[in-house]
């Protein structure tokens, strides 16, 4: 169970430093941008939809990581004074649903990008395929939902008393 765990955790850091490159690009092709408005009074054509299309991949493919390291918001007053096995059963119950939720969105997400591929959508100025960006977005819900299942493991492991973290 470690070795698959360690595996899920890879690939969603993968996926984080995906993200992590887009930013980087999305901050250069702004600032040449810039540059190129300031000094050569020649704006990049497109840099809006870029940077649209960049947000994209940017949001979806790091949307595991912060599920792993436990940074999402949540309201806590509750489940703070519970006892250890009642959280890890309640995180479990909550892993369950998420995963079975964000299942549901994978699939629509997915229905939804064969439908565009049928009608062939581009972008206004560019005429970059938007096809490719919503499987960009199933991608990152899959890369969620293996951070719930590392959390469903956790849960398990939390309620036999395992105290083991990857």
């Amino acid at each position: 169970m470690r070795k698959s765990e360690k595996i899920i955790k890879k690939i969603i850091l993968f996926s984080a430093f995906l993200s992590g490159i887009c930013i980087l690009l999305m901050m250069l092709m702004t600032m040449w941008d810039i540059i190129g408005r300031r000094f050569f009074s020649s704006s990049v054509p497109g840099v809006y939809e870029l940077s649209s299309l960049g947000l994209v991949v940017i949001s979806f493919l790091a949307m595991g990581y912060p599920q792993i390291e436990g940074e999402n918001v949540g309201v806590t007053m509750v489940y703070d004074r519970m006892k250890p096995k009642v959280k890890a059963v309640m995180d479990f119950l909550i892993s369950i649903l998420c995963i079975a939720l964000f299942s549901v969105v994978v699939k629509q997400t997915i229905t939804f990008a064969l439908r565009m591929t049928d009608s062939n959508q581009i972008t206004p100025v560019l005429h970059i395929p938007l096809q490719p960006f919503v499987y960009v977005t199933a991608i990152g819900i899959v890369v969620l939902i293996l951070g719930f299942i590392l959390d469903l493991l956790k849960s398990i492991r939390d309620f036999k008393g395992d105290r083991l973290d990857v």
